[in-house]
């Protein structure tokens, strides 16, 4: 028994005496692991060559490893394996009782959130420093979001706060694609050296020293919800072709849709203002002033109360053609065609039924006389006070027309009747002068 307990001593000894060549417990209290010279509380240095590891083995398949950190006894942060479940592994804030990271078994970050979908899931507000004072990026001194084919992305509902500036920022051009893109507070669009920043109205300006907006150079807006030009004077595209649709415009401005209808929609409030559409060319705008305007002008809701459609040359004046919302047409002056063709219009047959009583030569010819005009005809002064329908004319005239060949054909026939009774008159003159001889 005594050579059994000496020979442990011994072993022990031998291990504590190869313990003491790389490792030490200082006297104020510093432990090195791999070193005899501690520099802090605790120091693991490994060997030549090889990595310094610290391995946490839970005893038990799925329970938690854990390195806590405290502050005069007080717990603080935590590393946590295996929490809040299985496989994952967390960053835990003592202070408020919450996993500030959480990493799982897929490698995908959260913060804020414990069941992180994607790579990075951030649940709350995200900061990115680009300026020159401490920035994040790919040493630049911008942030950058990387896809394998060259282009940056910021995908997904995103919203980006500052107190300061926000810039966007390409060497071809920045798209921003459907969605919408919300500024509500002011922001600075740098494109001149003024250094002029919003107004204060809550809208977003691209401002110059002479007080305008301005967008310049080749400039693309892609969305597929709706985009907003607004100013309380006027807006203005100087110069170029702008395509809506398209991104080669032909004429100065183009309306494309593919596969499907375009539209182009001028509107107002239908009993507060008028809808206008003026097409002029060479100098039907005199002197630059609108009130000298001689082209031609299309209005809706001309007279603020209807629904017709005006055309009109010049600036005042009534309308020369007026389009009805019944499908009528007004036209204040003549009208030149090579064939009008009239439909939905009743024809003049009914003269040719057996039934049809033909007025007398006799009460035509009364009626001329005391009215002078043809029954079932307006008069001179009723065309002049009422204008003539064309359609309804037409067939009275071809009515008259049809009358008057009743009228003929009656005649014929008195015409052969008279004559068959001359010639049997003539017959018989001549059998008479026979006889005599």
């Amino acid at each position: 028994m005594k050579k059994k307990i000496f020979t442990i001593v011994a072993v022990g000894i031998t291990l504590v005496s190869n313990a003491q060549q790389q490792n030490r417990i200082e006297s104020t209290g510093n432990i090195g692991i791999g070193t005899t010279t501690p520099a802090a509380e605790l120091e693991i240095k490994s060997a030549s060559d090889k990595s310094a590891k610290i391995h946490l083995n839970a005893s038990t398949d799925g329970r938690s490893s854990v390195i806590r950190f405290q502050d005069a006894g007080e717990n603080t942060w935590a590393f946590l394996s295996n929490y809040p479940t299985n496989k994952k592994f967390s960053l835990y804030n003592y202070h408020n009782n919450t996993n500030a990271i959480i990493v799982n078994e897929k490698g995908e970050v959260g913060i804020g959130i414990t069941n992180p979908g994607s790579k990075l899931d951030v649940n709350g507000t995200v900061r990115f420093k680009g300026a020159a004072n401490g920035s994040t990026g790919i040493g630049d001194g911008y942030t950058h979001f990387p896809h394998a084919n060259g282009n940056n992305y910021i995908r997904g509902n995103t919203f980006i706060s500052s107190t300061d500036e926000i810039q966007l920022q390409a060497e071809n051009r920045t798209t921003i694609i459907g969605g919408t893109f919300d500024v509500k507070t002011n922001s600075r669009f740098k494109g001149a050296t003024n250094g002029n920043t919003g107004m204060g109205d809550g809208y977003t300006h691209l401002p110059h020293a002479n007080g305008n907006n301005y967008i310049r150079g080749n400039t693309f807006i892609t969305t597929k919800g709706a985009i907003e030009l607004f100013a309380e004077s006027k807006t203005t595209i100087t110069g170029g072709k702008v395509g809506i649709g398209t991104t080669d415009p032909k004429t100065n401005l183009e309306v494309y849709k593919y596969n499907g209808t375009s539209q182009l929609r001028l509107h107002t409030n239908q009993h507060a203002g008028t809808a206008k559409l003026e097409i002029a060319g060479g100098s039907a705008l005199k002197d630059n002033n609108p009130d000298n305007y001689s082209g031609w002008s299309i209005y809706h809701s001309f007279t603020h109360t209807n629904k017709d459609l005006y055309f009109r040359h010049g600036q005042s004046g009534i309308p020369h053609v007026i389009f009805a919302d019944n499908g009528n047409v007004a036209i204040f002056g003549k009208l030149e065609s090579k064939e009008v063709k009239v439909t939905n219009t009743p024809t003049a047959d009914f003269v040719f039924e057996e039934n049809y009583e033909l007025p007398s030569l006799n009460f035509i010819a009364k009626y001329i006389k005391d009215n002078k005009h043809l029954p079932e005809i307006a008069s001179a002064k009723e065309m002049k006070r009422n204008g003539v329908n064309i359609g309804k004319f037409q067939i009275q005239l071809l009515q008259k027309i049809e009358e008057l060949t009743l009228y003929t054909i009656q005649q014929e026939k008195q015409i052969n009747k008279q004559t068959h009774q001359i010639n049997e008159l003539k017959s018989l003159v001549k059998q008479l002068i026979e006889a005599r001889k």
